[in-house]
């Protein structure tokens, strides 16, 4: 099987289009900020496929309920005092 044509870029494909979103927002922010190396999305995030019911109440609610958990987050700069 060939494993390496699921990770290949495809023109337009939402992967490609999501990249390039975030390329450009974060160069635009940069040069905003005058910070070349200001780091503007989170790292280590996962995607995953939402199969059934449960799940996508699972998912709506870590959706709703994360904001309230970012004055905590390690990666809140407001916490890097």
């Amino acid at each position: 099987m060939d494993t390496h044509r699921f990770s290949a870029s495809v023109p337009g494909s939402l992967q490609v289009v999501v990249r390039s979103f975030k390329s450009a927002v974060t160069k635009r922010i940069r040069e905003y900020l005058g910070r070349p190396q200001f780091s503007v999305w989170q790292r280590g995030f996962y995607e995953r496929i939402i199969w059934n019911e449960k799940a996508l109440h699972d998912a709506c609610e870590y959706i709703q309920m994360n904001p309230a958990k970012w004055e905590m987050d390690e990666e809140n700069p407001a916490r890097r005092c």
